[in-house]
């Protein structure tokens, strides 16, 4: 007899929450999703007693209420930097402090568990609950005809033995491109994508921003092999064609298309002739609706080498996370109670409506299964560093490589003191 009310990013839209409520009109919410949105809320209700209730809105919104210690919210589900703002008023649980949530069950993201505490507390994390951060997995799309038509190496293959790695990348990037210079729309190149694959490929090779150490977080940046990368992903720039929206970017937009945006880029892809686009997974959706014969599979991005460990794999800012008002804290029972079924719950009937309706059946002509999925969702990483953007240090990294400027120390230098600075007074309002 109760209703558990959530807030959520504004508008149905695939950045906003279009998987809380059921709503049988919303383009974006294919009849398997929404069916098992209503399946999933309708035991909810049936076991519970408990309703669900969504409210569109957004940061400053969910700000004030907490400022007010308003009790109409019980949860919040915003992007990790809007969450992290929130977490620093001290009027959101740490999960510590909800008794029946266990965030060890599988219905909880591990990555995001583990990379985002702070102080050793955790605030906010990615769940079940929710496929818009699935929906934000930043993958790397390929046309497996056009892998035929040049004779290259299955990436399937390369990626199944630990052998995707940047150099590989490179190379078929570079045996896919026609002609460098050439400003036809009809020619044929290794790769699209706007500015955001430079962050992606310094994740891919394991790569972090920032990290959580102990009490504090810690610039990582510098360390490890971000030259090498850097020089890596500029030597790209010949066969790329792309567009940024980077505020720090000097060369602009190098697109064939004078309309250079992401839907002009995503037709350009769907005329067939490129090889790589990395993008979101939320991308399928377009492809899906452009109707393309493409065969289209996906990865993650590519490793550093094949003495990598793991594979990386980025999730894009516009992905959101859950976290829970305080404001009453008599709730925590109710809270904990309530969110530990319905995130079970969506384990059960969401995910798999999820991979296995939705996304297998935009990819029909592919082998893309619930197991590649699981691979790649498995490798998901968490870059506090990025999440927050201390002085936009991973933007200016990017800058860097999508220009073709390589004075990474000097960009460092300048700018990492200001962000030591920003995470010293952020944290102080963090209780140790």
């Amino acid at each position: 007899g109760t209703t558990f009310t959530v807030m959520s990013r504004i508008g149905v839209t695939q950045w906003g929450n279009y998987d809380i409520m059921y709503n049988g009109e919303t383009e974006l919410v294919v009849t398997e999703i929404a069916n098992a949105i209503k399946k999933r809320n309708d035991s909810l209700y049936d076991r519970l007693g408990v309703d669900i209730a969504q409210v569109q809105g957004a940061y400053n919104e969910a700000a004030t209420a907490l400022q007010t210690n308003s009790n109409e919210y019980d949860m919040f589900i915003l992007r990790a930097a809007e969450s992290y703002k929130l977490a620093q008023t001290g009027k959101l649980y740490a999960t510590s402090d909800l008794e029946y949530l266990d965030t060890s069950k599988p219905w909880y993201d591990q990555n995001s568990v583990n990379d985002l505490k702070i102080k050793g507390k955790l605030y906010y994390f990615f769940s079940d609950i929710t496929c818009v951060d699935e929906d934000a997995t930043w993958v790397f799309f390929f046309n497996h005809k056009v892998i035929q038509s040049r004779g290259l190496e299955d990436p399937y293959d390369l990626f199944a033995n630990k052998k995707w790695t940047i150099d590989k990348f490179i190379e078929m990037v570079e045996a896919a491109t026609d002609d460098p210079t050439s400003t036809s729309e009809d020619s044929a190149w290794g790769l699209i994508g706007h500015q955001y694959l430079a962050t992606s490929l310094f994740t891919g090779a394991g790569e972090k921003v920032a990290v959580a150490d102990g009490n504090t977080f810690k610039l990582t940046m510098n360390s490890g092999n971000v030259i090498d990368i850097m020089e890596k992903t500029i030597s790209l720039r010949p066969y790329w064609i792309g567009i940024t929206i980077n505020p720090y970017t000097t060369t602009g937009t190098r697109v064939l298309a004078s309309d250079a945006d992401t839907a002009k880029m995503l037709e350009l892809y769907s005329h067939g002739n490129i090889l790589f686009i990395p993008e979101v997974l939320a991308a399928s959706r377009d492809f899906y609706y452009l109707d393309t014969e493409m065969h289209i599979g996906i990865l993650a991005p590519p490793m550093y080498n094949d003495q990598q460990s793991r594979y990386y794999t980025p999730v894009n800012n516009v992905a959101t996370v859950v976290c829970f008002s305080k404001t009453a804290p008599e709730n925590a029972e109710k809270t904990s109670v309530i969110f530990e079924f319905w995130a079970a719950e969506s384990h059960k009937i969401l995910r798999p409506a999820y991979y296995d309706q939705a996304q297998k059946s935009r990819f029909a002509k592919d082998d893309i299964t619930p197991a590649l999925l699981d691979e790649i969702f498995a490798s998901r990483t968490y870059d506090v560093g990025i999440a927050y953007s201390w002085n936009d240090l991973y933007l200016r990294l990017e800058a860097l490589m999508y220009d073709g400027n390589k004075d990474f120390a000097s960009m460092y230098k300048k700018y990492s003191g200001t962000a030591e600075l920003l995470i010293k007074q952020q944290l102080k309002k963090f209780p140790d």
